[in-house]
């Protein structure tokens, strides 16, 4: 049980950034089906004197998510739109 409440982070020694984050999901009808989830972080930025990762890799089993981003703003207004 223990394990699956844990999360593991890998630190860079040259830049002091997560670079990868380690953790167990179960699945919400049966706590024996688990599965390790790995989350990769790079391409840091800058964004108003904060580091950002730009591009994040999110791995489950199977399964590969890829995520890129153009642009990051922090502190903004929420989106004005409506939701159908």
């Amino acid at each position: 049980m223990a394990d699956r409440l844990k999360t593991t982070y890998w630190i860079s020694r040259n830049n002091g950034f997560v670079v990868k984050l380690q953790y167990v999901n179960t699945a919400e009808s049966d706590a024996s089906d688990t599965q390790t989830v790995d989350v990769e972080y790079s391409d840091y930025r800058p964004v108003d004197g904060v580091a950002i990762p730009f591009h994040q890799v999110t791995r489950a089993g199977n399964v590969v998510l890829a995520l890129q981003f153009d642009s990051v703003q922090l502190n903004t207004a929420a989106a004005d739109f409506n939701l159908r």
